[in-house]
């Protein structure tokens, strides 16, 4: 508080960052990640954005206490990633899997040699986000691998045809080459967040013919492998029902119509549609994580203002714009929307 009365907030006391609308205490996470080592690592997550990878994403920087390693060095050099620590990768993804809900996982856990520090003698969160940046995307995709398969015990598994479809959309979203892609590889760690999960949705329903799948069931098994499967089973015994003598939206809209009936009079419905990617991100957000927050605007009309011709204008709108008429349904399984 200034002499004249002024508040002046110069920052949080406490970790919380935010992505994509959604508060997360990074600390909370980075001691989820510290819990493998017995809390003798040196752990530091944050928001950052790769230059090939475009969305910013959750990154953790760990590293183990090394004697050898002196506080100058920390504070002037630069650290290198560490390639070999699959054991330990593999460890701290088990642990982040069950301790951590989904939203808060880590696309992307980084071993490095040391965690540098400032003059101050704390992280330095900037020269680790310019780590992140400099890292070439083969580097990153095989610490993704080596945290899901060990490649020394296990062959790398051949992709089925099912599978390679998927890469091949995936692929096309995130802007990885096919190559760097296995059926092991993690979309968070690929750069997907809610809205590209709800345009993989779309294409995967259009690819396969199906309106079965959902973004809640993709972003509950978010490896391409896991995806695959999903997409083999929603026409049972492993095949995918083709639309044969309607349109798939004719046929979403006759599978949907009674549960439609049970809301709403059938002269009120106009069409029955699947939603949007952007739809899907956002409602299965609203679903899955129940303390998001909702935004109201309330606004205050100048004195003279005609109601009645506001209220007409509005309407006029809504009749030549059919999102402003639009309502959405959503069941345990999936989300769809009904304008």
């Amino acid at each position: 508080m200034t002499t004249e009365g002024t508040l002046l907030i110069h920052g949080r006391i406490d970790s919380q960052i935010k992505l994509r609308g959604v508060r997360i205490e990074s600390e909370g996470v980075s001691e989820v990640i510290r819990k493998p080592a017995g809390g003798k690592a040196s752990v530091h997550t944050l928001i950052a954005s790769h230059p090939e990878l475009g969305n910013e994403i959750l990154v953790s920087f760990f590293a183990n206490d090394n004697p050898s390693i002196k506080v100058e060095q920390k504070r002037t050099s630069i650290p290198n990633i560490s390639l070999d620590r699959n054991e330990e990768l593999i460890q701290i993804r088990n642990v982040a899997q069950a301790e951590l809900a989904v939203y808060m996982r880590p696309s992307h856990i980084i071993p490095l040699d040391f965690l540098p520090l400032t003059l101050n003698g704390k992280i330095d969160g900037k020269r680790l986000l310019g780590v992140f940046q400099q890292a070439s995307l083969e580097d990153l995709m095989k610490l993704q691998h080596s945290g899901v398969l060990d490649q020394t015990i296990l062959p790398a598994k051949e992709p089925t045809d099912t599978e390679q479809n998927v890469i091949r959309i995936v692929s096309g979203m995130c802007g990885l080459p096919e190559s760097q892609l296995s059926p092991t590889s993690y979309l968070f760690e690929c750069g997907f967040d809610s809205l590209r999960f709800g345009a993989l949705t779309r294409a995967l329903r259009g690819e396969f013919r199906t309106s079965a799948l959902s973004v809640s069931l993709i972003m509950q098994s978010p490896s391409i492998e896991m995806i695959a499967k999903l997409c083999s089973e929603v026409g049972g015994e492993g095949v995918i029902k083709k639309a044969a003598d309607l349109t798939w939206l004719e046929d979403f809209s006759k599978q949907h119509r009674s549960s439609v009936q049970q809301v709403f009079q059938e002269a009120e419905v106009e069409q029955i549609l699947p939603t949007l990617p952007i739809q899907d991100g956002i409602l299965a957000q609203s679903i899955q994580f129940k303390d998001l927050y909702v935004q109201h605007f309330l606004y205050c009309l100048k004195e003279g203002v005609d109601l009645d011709r506001l209220e007409n204008a509005w309407k006029q709108v809504s009749l030549r714009h059919e999102v402003l008429r639009c309502v959405s349904l959503h069941s345990v399984r999936y989300l769809r929307g009904f304008p």
